[in-house]
């Protein structure tokens, strides 16, 4: 079973995303936004991104942190780079 990840963005729970898949430094999963306002803007927020411009530049996109749904200290950050479909595309931040 893969594994489940609460995204926080902005100090608030917006969602989860689910069958994380990495290659090099780069992530995607499917995501899963929660029922908030916090939520509806982020989305509203990363649908606008324009995904060739958040490749070739991540700090046009936005910051997360990945928080493991089954031990709580594993965490990783992430920026945004879009969403398409239910696909979240994402950077490793080191």
């Amino acid at each position: 079973m893969a594994e489940t990840y609460t995204i926080i963005w902005n100090g608030n729970v917006i969602g989860s995303i689910s069958d994380l898949r990495a290659d090099m430094s780069f992530s995607e999963g499917i995501y899963t936004p929660a029922i908030s306002a916090e939520a509806k803007t982020f989305t509203e927020l990363i649908t606008s991104f324009d995904i060739q411009v958040t490749f070739k530049d991540p700090n046009k996109g936005t910051n997360i942190t990945l928080v493991s749904k089954n031990d709580s200290t594993i965490s990783m950050n992430f920026i945004v780079l879009a969403l398409l479909d239910n696909l979240l595309s994402l950077r490793k931040i080191k």
